[in-house]
């Protein structure tokens, strides 16, 4: 969101400062002289952060699935039971598998339920064979996509 603040000096001049802050994106401001050029750098800047051309500094802009996958699996994996490590290294495999490709800031709820509601459906092929999972095994894979500690430290 783009704020233009309106400075006038103590000779009387008026001068233009654009503010724009996005949630995930540094605080971007210039000053400007007039405000056409003013609105003209806001619309441009703003356009380019849409795009994702330009301020891409938030590190779940960077990060893919398969990143934060891989760091839980080498930091966070080791600390627990033999049992619990195999479930999850299957779950998460299946996950990076289907999502890993994706940066983080584009795993969205939406993501994770679409690919929630194609285990319910049995759209996924193991061993050649069409693979419809129990409603347990859905939950619990859904339930891996919950885990990382660092979705919530890249999303910054």
């Amino acid at each position: 969101m783009a704020n233009i603040q309106v400075r006038t000096a103590k000779d009387g001049t008026k001068s233009y400062r654009v503010l724009i802050r996005r949630r995930g994106q540094p605080l971007q401001s210039r000053t400007f002289t007039t405000m056409s050029d003013a609105k003209k750098w806001e619309r441009d800047v703003e356009s380019q952060i849409d795009k994702g051309k330009q301020f891409m500094t938030s590190p779940s802009k960077e990060k893919t699935v398969a990143n934060m996958i891989d760091r839980y699996l080498e930091l966070n994996l080791p600390n627990e039971s033999e049992t619990s490590q195999a479930s999850k290294k299957s779950q998460l495999a299946w996950w990076k598998e289907q999502v890993g490709h994706l940066k983080l800031s584009q795993l969205t709820a939406a993501v994770i339920v679409e690919k929630r509601d194609q285990l319910f459906a049995g759209k996924f092929q193991k061993h050649g064979k069409i693979k419809k999972y129990k409603p347990a095994s859905v939950n619990s894979r859904s339930r891996a996509t919950l885990l990382p500690p660092q979705i919530s430290l890249w999303r910054l």
